[in-house]
């Protein structure tokens, strides 16, 4: 299963994640759980992809999902691709300065 968290806030009625559960689907394999993150365009259920994601949308994921202590690789899809990714990075690092990074684009939590 690879989770998709805008479309899942898009088209669900308030059902919260089990990232758990969604994380054992990967168990057996060689590979870590993907997860697709991307913010609305306009308003919390517009399906569009914006420009850039926002900071709090990954950031409130991330804390969601730390307690499960699961490596995951996570794509981001946004229009603005890599000018997205290094936003997110700067914001994140204003944001939540005591994270670490183990290089440009990759966080340990």
């Amino acid at each position: 299963m690879v989770l998709d968290i805008h479309h899942h806030l898009c088209n669900n009625e308030g059902e919260e994640l089990n990232f758990e559960e969604i994380f054992d689907t990967w168990e057996g394999t060689s590979l870590p759980p993907k997860i697709h993150i991307s913010s609305p365009k306009e308003g919390p259920k517009d399906r569009r992809h914006a420009d850039y994601i926002h900071p709090m949308d990954f950031i409130h994921f991330i804390e969601k999902i730390k307690e499960l202590n699961t490596d995951i690789d996570i794509m981001l899809e946004s229009k603005k691709k890599d000018l997205s990714l290094f936003a997110l990075v700067e914001d994140i690092k204003a944001l939540r300065p005591k994270w670490t990074w183990v290089d440009q684009s990759t966080l340990e939590i």
